[in-house]
Formats: C-alpha cells, structure tokens, sequence
C-alpha cells in the first residue's frame, strides 16, 4: 500500500509528463520507465536542433556532442547518489526518475536557450 501511495504522489508530482504514462501501464516499473521517456523527448529534440543550427561549425558540434556526453553521465551518477541515500521499498526507484525527469526539464531548457543565442 505504501508503494501505490508513493507511485501515486511521484505521478502526481510530475504531472506534465504523468498523462500519457499512466494510460496502459500495468506497474511502477512501467510508470518510471514512461516519465523518464516522455522527459527526454524534449532534450533529445533541441539537442538535435542546437546540432543542426550549428551548421558547419565542427569545433562547436564537437564540442555540444562532448558537452551532452558529459551531462549524460553526470545526470547518471547524480540519480544514482539520490537514489542511493533513500531507503525503503521502491523510494530509491522513484527518487531516480524524479531526479532524472528533474534533470532532462533542465537541459532541455538550456539547450533551447542555446539555440536561440546561435540564430
């Protein structure tokens, strides 16, 4: 019960992307995959777009790609020390989804911040 109340309050509390996740999932483990998933769209799509407005400019592709490499493992590391310091059944599963989702709103808003400062 404890578990249907905290999967409950972490689609709640991630709302903008709980719509769609909570339609055909049978378990948490379904529900978190989802959240993470649907936040991501956004950073996959303005960093393909920030790639694409660079043009030709290889230095700072090289640089974007190795940038987004580096988050991506920092973004990883950061939600397996969240994860790490809550105990309970499922806590630590729902504390990395939300510190993931946390993190991809954040970048996606960054990478759309750069591609405005390109154009």
């Amino acid at each position: 019960m404890k578990k249907i109340l905290l999967g409950l309050m972490l689609i709640a509390s991630l709302s903008a992307h709980a719509k769609d996740c909570e339609k055909g999932a049978d378990n948490m483990g379904m529900i978190r995959q989802c959240l993470f998933d649907e936040s991501y769209i956004p950073v996959e799509a303005n960093y393909k777009a920030l790639i694409k407005s660079l043009g030709a400019n290889s230095e700072a592709i090289k640089a974007s790609k190795k940038a987004q490499a580096d988050w991506l493992t920092f973004m990883q590391s950061t939600c397996d020390y969240v994860a790490a310091t809550y105990k309970g059944e499922g806590y630590s599963d729902d504390a990395r989804t939300s510190c993931l989702t946390d993190f991809n709103d954040g970048r996606a808003k960054t990478l759309k911040r750069y591609i405005s400062e390109v154009r």
